[in-house]
C-alpha cells in the first residue's frame, strides 16, 4: 500500500517531537542557567520566598535617576542630581559619582534592629569616592549613627562603622560585583561575587556593636555628614532587611543567583533549575560546568 509523504510526516511527527525534546531541554538549560546575567526577560517583583524577604524595608530597583521600592511602589527621595544609566553588566543603574551630596533615601523606619542584612549590585569605577574617601553604596542612617556597606579609600570592602571585610579582596575598577552582608552584635557574615567571572569570596568576622538610634533611614549611594562620599560608579538593585540574620551558607547561595530577589524566576524556570541542580549534584556548579557561558 502506498502512503503519501504528507501522511508519513504526520505519522512520524510525535516521534520527531520526542526525539527533539532532549535538545530542547538542553537549549532551555543554556538560556536559564546563567544566573549572573541581568535577567532582561523577567519582570521585576518582590520574591517573598527569598531568605532576604523577612523583615525587608526596601527592595529597590533603579527607575530612571531614582529607585523604586518593590514592596510598595514608593519612589525614593533624590538629593542633588544622580544620573540614570544602563550598565552592560548590572543593567539599569544610578550613578551618584561626581555630584555633591547625591544620594537617594526612603522613608524613615521606626526600628531598633538587632540584625541587618544588605545586598547590592555595584560597578566601581577608577577611583573610590570623591577625593578617595570612604564610599558607601547602601546604608542605614539615623543622623548620629550610620551603618552601611561600601568601599574604603583603599578600595577594600567594609561595613561602615564596622569591620573591614579583608577576605573579600580589593575591588577592581570597572568590574561588576554583587555583595551580600548580614550582621548582628556577635557575627558579620559576607559574600561577594564577581559577575564577570563567577568568582566568589566570603568571610565571617566580628559583629556590629554600635547602638543605633530609634529611627533609621535607608539610603542608597549614601552621603551624609562625616560618612565619606558618594559611591563612585553605577549602583543597581539593593535590599535592606532588619532582624533577619542570614548564615554564611545562605549568603553564598544567594550570590550565586543574585537577581532572584528582585526578579523572581517563573515556576517553570525554578523547577527546571532545581532539577538540573539535583541531577548535577557532586559534579560542580552550573557555572563550573560551563552551562550558560
Amino acid at each position: 500500500m502506498l502512503v503519501s509523504r504528507r501522511k508519513l510526516l504526520r505519522l512520524a511527527a510525535p516521534a520527531i517531537i520526542l526525539a527533539a525534546r532532549p535538545r530542547l531541554a538542553r537549549a532551555m538549560q543554556l538560556v536559564i542557567a546563567d544566573p549572573l546575567a541581568f535577567p532582561s526577560r523577567r519582570a521585576p517583583g518582590f520574591n517573598y520566598a527569598h531568605p532576604a524577604a523577612a523583615g525587608c524595608l526596601v527592595a529597590a530597583i533603579p527607575n530612571g535617576a531614582n529607585f523604586v521600592n518593590l514592596l510598595n511602589g514608593t519612589a525614593g527621595t533624590v538629593s542633588s542630581t544622580p544620573v540614570a544609566g544602563i550598565n552592560g553588566k548590572i543593567g539599569p543603574s544610578v550613578n551618584c559619582s561626581g555630584f555633591s551630596s547625591a544620594y537617594i533615601t526612603f522613608p524613615t523606619a521606626p526600628i531598633d534592629p538587632s540584625a541587618i542584612t544588605y545586598g547590592v549590585f555595584v560597578f566601581p569605577e577608577a577611583s573610590n569616592g570623591q577625593g578617595g574617601g570612604n564610599a558607601i553604596a547602601l546604608m542605614m542612617d539615623s543622623g548620629t549613627y550610620q551603618n552601611g556597606v561600601g568601599l574604603s579609600g583603599s578600595n577594600a570592602w567594609f561595613i561602615f562603622n564596622g569591620p573591614t571585610l579583608s577576605s573579600l579582596g580589593t575591588a577592581v575598577a570597572n568590574v561588576p560585583y554583587f555583595i551580600a552582608v548580614s550582621f548582628n552584635s556577635s557575627v558579620t557574615n559576607a559574600a561577594l561575587i564577581r559577575l564577570d567571572t563567577g568568582q566568589i569570596y566570603s568571610e565571617t568576622t566580628t559583629g556590629w556593636t554600635q547602638t543605633p538610634g530609634p529611627t533609621l533611614v535607608p539610603t542608597i549611594c549614601a552621603r551624609s555628614s562625616g560618612i565619606g562620599h558618594e559611591f563612585n560608579g553605577p549602583v543597581g538593585p539593593a535590599v535592606v532587611s532588619y532582624n533577619n540574620f542570614l548564615s554564611q551558607d545562605v549568603l553564598v547561595q544567594w550570590v550565586q543567583r543574585p537577581w532572584d530577589f528582585w526578579y523572581p524566576p517563573s515556576d517553570v524556570e525554578a523547577e527546571l533549575v532545581g532539577t538540573i541542580a539535583s541531577s548535577t549534584a557532586g559534579e560542580g556548579s552550573l557555572m563550573q560546568m560551563g552551562i550558560g557561558q
